[in-house]
């Protein structure tokens, strides 16, 4: 959960790769704590949580300024737009609220009231899917009912941070739990299928873009990635330092919210930059290896730089396409290769 997190130092883990992407910039600053956006026309809509309110954003102006829209939401933590209606998740008074943006003059309504901790949302046909943070349970609303009333989808995790459905499947990440589940929803009282164990407090604004995963980890402050097509897939970091709140997909632009230092980013042609990054297929041979390593798949000189497990620096320099770099000093182990642009591949020394 947001408000309560406290920042925690971890040590590097040789079991997550980093990819580096497209250039990310700031462009509105002086936020207070945003988490949740939406995009509608050319105006994007962000939950400020800690000041209670959410603002509207023109981008396409030069010069893109926050406005306030609405105010007085005690905690809008996640929002989403289906056919003109903004729905918010009003966090500590357990709502979910519903704003009319076709309307010339809006106004909050109380779609549900009695939830506990209401989070990430989402929207599959006629339903509102919302997870409940501290209760560990996923709920789904009728949005076509004039009464609409909550029912228990699934329940039993430690906590739902965050939501998303793809298909007939909805993914869930258990903060608490360090994971992110999978259940089928054509089955009643779905089980829990583990998708990825040992995270570091996986959270709400979860992403599914070509197949992969986008998520925060909150504890480590990464921005992460995972590939629903492996089974056993692995972590690839695309960015760090800050705590994420929300992730929108706009064409070959992404958004993030930076809860944490009260910005909003872009990473501008995220989308070219990765599937050109991860179509460059780069190869560590051999592996393992006693005296030399060699990497293909290189164009021109690049800088490397080798980590031991606990993330020292041990040896460091340019290398070219196969051509080998000398580890036989090194103690017998595991180590990481970063490569220019935060490529990273494990290799061991036997």
């Amino acid at each position: 959960m947001y408000i309560e997190m406290r920042k925690i130092s971890v040590v590097f883990s040789i079991f997550y790769a980093l990819v580096g992407f497209g250039q990310s910039e700031i462009i509105v600053s002086g936020l207070n704590g945003p988490i949740g956006m939406e995009k509608h026309g050319d105006f994007l809509y962000v939950c400020e949580s800690v000041e209670d309110r959410i603002l509207r954003i023109d981008l396409s102006a030069p010069d893109p300024t926050p406005e306030v829209f609405v105010s007085g939401i005690d905690g809008p933590f996640f929002t989403l737009i289906h056919e003109d209606i903004l729905y918010v998740s009003d966090y500590y008074l357990g709502r979910i609220l519903s704003i009319n943006l076709a309307s010339p003059a809006p106004v909050v309504e109380v779609l549900v009231m009695g939830l506990t901790n209401p989070q990430d949302l989402f929207i599959k046909d006629n339903y509102l899917y919302v997870g409940q943070f501290s209760s560990g349970v996923v709920k789904k609303i009728d949005i076509t009912s004039p009464n609409p009333t909550d029912i228990i989808l699934t329940y039993g995790l430690e906590s739902v941070g965050g939501i998303v459905i793809q298909d007939d499947f909805m993914y869930i990440s258990d903060f608490i739990g360090d994971k992110i589940i999978r259940i089928d929803l054509t089955i009643t009282d779905p089980p829990h299928e583990i998708i990825k164990e040992g995270l570091v407090g996986p959270n709400g604004g979860m992403k599914i873009y070509n197949n992969e995963l986008y998520f925060f980890q909150q504890n480590s402050e990464e921005f992460s990635k995972i590939d629903l097509s492996l089974d056993d897939p692995e972590v690839i970091n695309l960015d760090s330092g800050f705590l994420g709140g929300d992730i929108l997909f706009d064409e070959a632009d992404v958004y993030v919210t930076d809860f944490s230092n009260g910005n909003l980013i872009v990473y501008n042609d995220f989308v070219l930059n990765t599937d050109e990054f991860n179509k460059a297929e780069t190869t560590l041979f051999p592996n393992p290896s006693s005296d030399n390593i060699a990497i293909s798949g290189l164009f021109g000189a690049t800088p490397y730089i080798i980590y031991n497990q606990l993330g020292v620096k041990v040896m460091e320099g340019v290398i070219f396409n196969e051509s080998n770099i000398d580890i036989e000093v090194l103690p017998t182990g595991s180590y990481i290769i970063e490569l220019e642009r935060s490529k990273r591949m494990l290799f061991i020394k036997k």
